[in-house]
């Protein structure tokens, strides 16, 4: 269960965090919009896959001594893997879109913490047991 946490928040919030990057940057370049719409499955797909990684990232830590280092990673996963997932699900879903709508203004930064705590998880956490 442990190396499917890491590799599922490592991945996971990787991804996410370029994903969100992008989709801020599609947001203020209009060219790029049918790029993300072509885009919204596979960000639905990875939304989910953040929320799974987020979640066993806070209910099983790679170690008592290393909660610390999920816990920042796990809910930063969360909070994008809820974004990414909700953001494609307008007229099935309407209140929980509304509240992904409340963090779009947030999305630069998320996606960079996002990008920041993988490298960390992956590089200072992961590393000492896996590698």
């Amino acid at each position: 269960m442990y190396k499917i946490t890491f590799w599922a928040m490592t991945y996971g919030i990787t991804i996410g965090g370029f994903l969100t990057f992008f989709a801020w940057y599609a947001t203020n370049h209009p060219t790029y919009k049918e790029w993300l719409y072509k885009l919204a499955p596979i960000q639905v797909l990875i939304g989910l896959f953040c929320l799974v990684g987020g979640a066993l990232a806070l209910f099983y830590p790679l170690g008592t001594e290393q909660f610390i280092g999920d816990l920042i990673p796990g809910a930063t996963a969360l909070i994008i893997g809820f974004w990414l997932s909700m953001t494609y699900m307008k007229p099935k879903l309407p209140i929980l879109y509304d509240m992904s709508q409340k963090l779009t203004p947030y999305q630069l930064p998320l996606g960079l913490l996002a990008i920041g705590a993988a490298v960390v998880h992956y590089f200072f956490w992961g590393t000492k047991n896996f590698f």
